[in-house]
């Protein structure tokens, strides 16, 4: 096998376990959020004197989330090492195959099938332009581009999440699930709420 192949074979894993990690984290801004949204929650926060401080955290899990999410999308350059330079590098049959053949087939097609549906999946294309505008530059948004609702950024985020677990999973850096891997973030964030449960 030469050189140049087994370098990218390297760099598909090492981006995969990578994603892995960012899928993890990802879920549990997730998980934070959703265990900060129960109504007793909401509710004792919105008595307190911390209700500020509470939103300013909300905003900024929604900001990590969606950065994380959207560095995944970033366009292919040189030096990068995102889940689109995986999926570049895969387009290379014999980068495919070999990984495949050391790896699960199966989870490897699924995750590239998945890549595909991503990138033509209308929410992208709302949420870059969110992240582009808004998040990382600030600049006056395109006529005609609504601004994503919170349900296209955590349905996108967990499309997201399956693609970096499938193709972890695929290049055999990983031979679990994400979920499995969340219940710790679970605990923590119920004990982060729990001061304004009622």
């Amino acid at each position: 096998m030469n050189s140049d192949l087994e370098s990218n074979i390297e760099l598909v894993r090492e981006i995969s376990a990578f994603g892995f990690r960012e899928g993890l984290d990802c879920l549990a801004c997730i998980e934070i959020l959703e265990k900060g949204n129960e109504p007793e929650i909401v509710a004792g926060i919105n008595s307190s004197d911390a209700v500020d401080a509470v939103k300013l955290v909300r905003n900024s899990l929604f900001t990590r989330l969606q950065i994380m999410l959207m560095r995944a999308y970033d366009s292919v350059r040189n030096g990068d090492k995102h889940l689109g330079v995986a999926f570049k590098l895969l387009e290379d049959e014999a980068v495919f195959n070999e990984i495949a053949n050391r790896g699960n087939w199966e989870k490897l097609e699924e995750a590239s099938e998945n890549w595909k549906s991503a990138n033509s999946d209308p929410r992208l294309e709302l949420l870059r332009h969110n992240r582009n505008k808004f998040l990382v530059h600030l600049s006056q948004p395109k006529k005609g581009i609504q601004t994503p609702i919170i349900n296209e950024l955590l349905g996108f985020t967990l499309a997201t999440t399956e693609i970096w677990e499938n193709l972890a999973n695929g290049t055999a850096v990983m031979a679990t699930n994400l979920v499995l891997q969340l219940g710790t973030y679970t605990e923590s964030a119920e004990a982060f709420w729990k001061p304004w449960k009622s």
